[in-house]
């Protein structure tokens, strides 16, 4: 609900927008979501930290058949917010350019790079050796916003069926999968934050040179979003209102 009061508001009727959401144990919840089910995606995957893979999967294999012939795919997670009128600026300034040059195997977002593989069976992010056997992840995109194509999720739905998951899907998708079927990443770090720069204070203040800023997509820090009863729309307020440096 917060989200549809919030960023969701700004979606043109020329974007298709869906909530996916996994099952859950929670018998009241659980009736809200079929009570809206135009407006969602269910999968019969438990919503669960474990299966965050398979759940991703189930989205890309959603988009491909019922959406195969759109131009892109923006992934947002439920903590994060997005500038709409922002982001279609840079998409067409920007995001499509790239796209023609690398063939349409493209995946832009906030690039990590030689993150450490956790081997503790204590954490979520556990991944036994059989399965990866790299000290390090292949860079990939952080979670919380990244923009692909369908031609780059139908290769690594392909490429996926010859890999033991891992539960950790940004990393295997758009890290190992995307590093098998040569997909380009572009680290796009001043347009997707992974984390709220506004609410630390620490947002480079960067625009181009027309006034506008990079920066389209934050995601939760420390529960000033998704803790707070105004945190959607207070977020998003302070996301449309940056204002650029003197300097720029």
């Amino acid at each position: 609900m917060r989200i549809r009061n919030s960023w969701k508001r700004d979606v043109p009727t020329t974007f298709t927008h869906r909530f996916f959401v996994g099952l859950t144990q929670n018998e009241t919840m659980q009736e809200m979501n079929e009570n809206e089910a135009e407006k969602y995606v269910f999968t019969n995957i438990i919503d669960s930290d474990l299966n965050q893979t398979l759940q991703m999967s189930a989205i890309f294999q959603w988009q491909q058949k019922f959406f195969p012939k759109v131009d892109y795919f923006l992934k947002v997670d439920e903590t994060s917010i997005l500038d709409v009128s922002r982001f279609q600026y840079w998409l067409n300034l920007k995001f499509n350019m790239f796209k023609t040059s690398y063939i349409d195997s493209i995946i832009f977002g906030n690039l990590l790079q030689n993150d450490k593989v956790v081997r503790d069976p204590n954490e979520k992010r556990y991944v036994p050796y059989d399965i990866y056997d790299k000290p390090n992840f292949p860079s990939y995109q952080h979670g919380s916003c990244y923009l692909t194509t369908p031609n780059t999720i139908k290769l690594m739905l392909e490429e996926a069926k010859n890999h033991k998951y891992i539960s950790f899907d940004d990393a295997f998708f758009t890290g190992i999968i995307a590093e098998k079927v040569k997909a380009t990443r572009i680290n796009a770090n001043r347009h997707f934050a992974s984390q709220n720069p506004i609410a630390t204070n620490s947002w480079d203040q960067e625009c181009d040179d027309n006034g506008v800023p990079f920066l389209f997509s934050i995601s939760d820090e420390n529960g000033e979003i998704v803790n707070k009863a105004d945190g959607y729309k207070n977020a998003l307020k302070n996301l449309k209102e940056l204002k650029c440096s003197s300097e720029n």
